[in-house]
């Protein structure tokens, strides 16, 4: 169990451990992973839309749907997956983007 109280279920997912997450914790986490992170290449996925890669030491932390400077990006709403917690990215009130955290 690590600073999200999250854990592996049986199955590989992960799981809450103790019904709660601290939103302060998620937003210190997210605001870290943003100071260092940097835009990898712009691609358009099968529906012709726009993804930017975020990279952090080198491994993919999250993504762009639009060209926005990293500075700008404010920290929105977060949930928890089977694969970790994932945070919004807003600019101007617009979700442009999602980061991954995991324990």
């Amino acid at each position: 169990m690590g600073r999200f109280n999250l854990d592996l279920n049986p199955y590989g997912g992960i799981y809450i451990t103790d019904g709660k997450i601290d939103k302060l914790k998620v937003e210190k986490a997210s605001q870290e992973i943003l100071q260092k992170a940097i835009k990898g290449p712009m691609k358009r996925n099968r529906h012709g839309e726009i993804v930017i890669q975020l990279l952090a030491d080198n491994v993919v932390v999250g993504k762009l749907f639009e060209d926005i400077n990293i500075s700008l990006l404010e920290i929105g709403g977060f949930w928890v997956t089977t694969s970790g917690i994932k945070v919004e990215l807003i600019f101007n009130g617009k979700i442009v983007g999602m980061i991954w955290l995991r324990d």
